[in-house]
């Protein structure tokens, strides 16, 4: 431990629910075999690799997409060795505690780290009762060697409040080099005491801030991926496109294919889905309205919105052409049953906030 880190005493809350038996052992199994079956090129290889560790499944339990194939084995990893929820509202309160205990911890040390929380509980939808958390941070760039070894030490100190880290298949120590340059992505796997599932994406507030203005822009990863792979992208039109190659070094802000322009996942995440919930320098806020700002720019700008004058010149904005839900069909979860009612309503009210910034710092009219 650092000299200086205050210590942190676990609410209990959280101890209430917490149990013993979520294991370092199973912890590094669970992400260890998540990765396995993303590689798994067969169906008999799949079937293979759950079976090495202890999940028996057959071919008729395997049904869907493949990403909803290894969330049913996953499942049945967890229900062997983790905590398990009852009900969509027991874990909607697992997650609460572990989202109000580590802002509350982070506060506790006056970490400089934002933080973000995304996935189904940032867009306001929890409806399984496996639903796992998505964590973003933003890491700010430190320049002394003793407040950077104090911000990863608070990062590590999560474990006091129930976090078990997987170091085998995300070492913590891989946002060390996100600290000393602000720039770079790395991802970090934890299951908490009370088997909550998570997986959180360390971030470089350079990279944060820039991101609404650099195109094509990039994060590097600080560890590559074994292999490219493909993905499904959305441009600003609301084209998905599938197949998009997928880095093993970079994640892209955007790219091109097909003609179109292609939003990569943290402008879209970062923006609208997720929910800042730890902002200590107000640097998280900012990038969030940048951000916001720049995908309403261009969203009505590739759908025609813009109206010019007899001379050519930009005076207005059509509306019509710029509703909420076109602009809703852009984004990475397109369709308003995606959202959360309040989510949805807030969503649509900072769409059409940004929409009257545009015009007011362009002098344009609404029609």
């Amino acid at each position: 431990m650092v000299e200086g880190i205050a210590e942190y005493t676990e609410p209990r809350e959280i101890e209430k629910g917490a149990v013993n038996n979520v294991t370092q052992e199973k912890v590094d199994e669970y992400f260890y075999l998540r990765d396995k079956l993303r590689l798994a090129k067969t169906l008999e290889e799949f079937l293979q690799q759950c079976s090495d560790f202890g999940v028996h499944l057959e071919r008729a339990d395997l049904t869907g997409k493949p990403s909803a194939q290894i969330k049913t084995a996953l499942a049945k990893f967890a229900q062997d060795y983790f905590p398990q929820s009852h009900s969509v509202e027991e874990q909607r309160e697992k997650l609460e505690q572990v989202i109000a205990t580590t802002v509350n911890y982070l506060q506790s040390q006056r970490s400089q780290i934002v933080l973000w929380v995304g996935g189904s509980f940032g867009k306001g939808k929890i409806s399984k009762a496996t639903t796992d958390l998505d964590l973003y941070l933003g890491l700010p760039e430190v320049t002394d060697e003793f407040s950077r070894r104090r911000e990863y030490e608070i990062l590590l100190g999560l474990k006091n409040i129930g976090y078990v880290f997987c170091d085998l298949v995300a070492p913590t120590q891989n946002i060390l080099p996100i600290f000393e340059t602000g720039r770079g992505m790395a991802p970090i796997r934890a299951i908490t005491n009370t088997g909550v599932q998570m997986d959180i994406h360390a971030l470089g507030m350079k990279d944060l801030q820039s991101m609404h203005s650099i195109f094509p822009g990039y994060i590097n990863r600080v560890s590559p991926l074994p292999e490219p792979g493909k993905q499904d992208s959305i441009s600003f039109t609301g084209q998905k496109i599938s197949g998009v190659e997928r880095s093993k070094t970079i994640v892209e802000n955007y790219t091109k294919k097909e003609g179109q322009i292609l939003k990569g996942l943290y402008p879209d995440n970062v923006a609208t889905v997720t929910e800042l919930l730890y902002d200590p320098n107000n640097q998280g806020s900012e990038v969030q309205h940048n951000v916001w700002f720049s995908l309403v720019k261009a969203f009505i700008f590739h759908n025609d919105g813009y109206i010019q004058d007899e001379l050519g010149k930009t005076a207005r904005i059509n509306r019509s052409k710029i509703s909420f839900r076109a602009f809703l069909k852009t984004l990475w979860y397109q369709d308003a049953e995606d959202y959360g009612k309040e989510k949805l309503s807030l969503l649509e009210k900072k769409y059409n906030e940004i929409v009257e910034e545009v015009a007011a710092r362009y002098s344009l009219k609404i029609d």
